[in-house]
């Protein structure tokens, strides 16, 4: 016999449901550095670029200073710091943040 499933505590059918409007994700729960530290290098540079799109609080989150410590960490990891510097000018064909985005990914992915 299959057992019939009942209706959901209050409680476990909010913690399924999407987050409305005025919640938060449970991610931001998490200390700030935490995610910097531990979640936002699992995500990868596309994670990064779908959570600064998708919320608020990511596009707060997720920031320049963040992306260019990134960059930084980087360079120095492949022992490039010295053949590579890099300028964020005001105005440039794409915005700042698209431009330090598409630079973490070509450092990222380079040999």
């Amino acid at each position: 016999k299959k057992r019939k499933k009942g209706p959901l505590s209050p409680s476990a059918a909010a913690s399924s449901a999407a987050p409305s409007a005025n919640q938060q994700h449970r991610l931001f729960d998490l200390p700030q550095d935490v995610q910097r530290v531990v979640f936002f290098p699992l995500l990868g540079r596309d994670g990064l670029v779908l959570l600064r799109r998708t919320c608020p609080l990511g596009t707060h989150r997720v920031s320049e200073d963040y992306i260019k410590s990134q960059i930084n960490r980087l360079l120095v990891a492949k022992n490039i710091r010295n053949i590579i510097s890099y300028r964020v000018r005001p105005r440039v064909r794409m915005r700042p943040m698209a431009f330090l985005l598409r630079l973490l990914y070509i450092i990222d992915n380079s040999g």
